[in-house]
């Protein structure tokens, strides 16, 4: 099975391929399309916030590269760029939210499963078939 995680700017976001994850939970017709309009809500909320990312990420960038650093103006990026972090942290909070509100309960405990190792810890990192990341512990 394709991961259903990955994490872009610091921030867990469930992959476009997902869906086909989320079918393993045989989700009625209704919880399909709650599902499919939560996800498009949150890829719209969060399309701009990604590209401000980028931008921020760019201009520190410039910023290190320049002859000389200028302190001030690293620090005021780097702020602007966690400000845009913690905006999509909290539409991504919302839509998981938003998605244990749909899902059963029995649901919710299988996808927590297939998100979350088997020590219960986020499991940010990519996994083989055998759900194992290569991490020593």
């Amino acid at each position: 099975m394709e991961n259903l995680v990955v994490k872009t700017a610091g921030v867990v976001m469930i992959t476009m391929n997902s869906m086909r994850g989320l079918e393993a939970l045989n989700l009625t017709a209704d919880q399909r399309k709650k599902i499919t309009d939560l996800r498009r809500e949150l890829r719209k909320n969060t399309w701009d916030l990604r590209r401000q990312e980028i931008d921020q990420r760019e201009e520190l960038e410039t910023l290190y590269s320049a002859p000389s650093l200028d302190v001030a103006a690293i620090k005021s990026t780097y702020e602007k760029l966690f400000q845009v972090k913690l905006k999509m942290i909290e539409y991504t909070l919302n839509f998981k939210v938003s998605l244990g509100k749909i899902l059963t309960k029995e649901q919710m405990d299988q996808f927590h499963q297939m998100m979350y190792n088997p020590m219960g810890r986020f499991h940010g990192g990519m996994m083989d078939d055998s759900g194992d990341s290569g991490d020593s512990e």
